[in-house]
């Protein structure tokens, strides 16, 4: 990493990325813990224009008393009993993946060929939204992701928020079906906990889309 911090102390500045670089257990501690500190990325001055007229309302960058609610309020589609009734598909998946990766010859590409199609194929079985959404999801998930990097780019942030724009455009009228008429969906089930607003259910899907889709592609690379 080229970086201008001096990486021997806890707590430094980094020129480069604009930030406080923060690497001691106590000091993060510190941060993650103590009041005054935010998670909210509107509130960021390195955020795109576009990105501060967005709502937010998802675990990953909102604070309390809204983060209690929402992680207490979703919990409950994550317990290890959920988790195992998708075991079977999951299995399907990787198999059905697997099986075809001895038609790709002697040298396959595990992050591409593998972690990325079962992710993606889990993803979209989840959300139940076809061809024409495994498309879309596989073309704006990395520009959805370029604006939680550490060193993110104005460039990053705006094309970010531009794939959370088209993304939020595609899964509108799907949220607006699922709300009347609900299935045996993730958000479908979402739908099913009443604390949560319109715009948290949305927010919430499109993080599942981030941490269920590259992010785990990634891991399993």
């Amino acid at each position: 990493m080229n970086s201008s911090a001096d990486t021997d102390r806890s707590v430094c500045w980094d020129a480069e990325w604009n930030a406080f670089l923060v690497s001691g257990f106590a000091e993060a501690t510190a941060v993650l813990r103590s009041e005054g500190w935010s998670s909210d990325i509107r509130l960021s001055p390195n955020a795109a224009p576009d990105l501060k007229e967005l709502p937010i309302g998802n675990l990953l960058t909102s604070d309390p008393p809204d983060h209690t609610r929402l992680r207490r309020t979703v919990s409950p589609a994550f317990t290890p009993a959920q988790i195992a009734k998708l075991r079977p598909r999951v299995a399907a998946i990787v198999e059905a993946t697997l099986d075809g990766l001895g038609e790709m010859g002697p040298q396959v590409d595990i992050l591409a060929d593998l972690g990325q199609a079962v992710s993606l194929a889990m993803i979209c079985e989840l959300f139940d939204v076809g061809t024409e959404g495994a498309q879309l999801f596989n073309e704006q998930t990395p520009n959805l992701m370029r604006g939680v990097e550490l060193n993110a780019t104005l460039d990053d942030l705006t094309a970010s928020a531009a794939a959370n724009a088209e993304l939020m455009l595609f899964l509108t009228p799907i949220l607006a079906e699922r709300r009347q008429r609900p299935g045996d969906d993730f958000i479908s089930a979402l739908f099913g906990v009443d604390e949560l607003e319109l715009h948290e259910v949305m927010s919430t899907a499109l993080l599942l889309l981030l941490a269920g889709h590259l992010t785990t592609a990634n891991l399993i690379a």
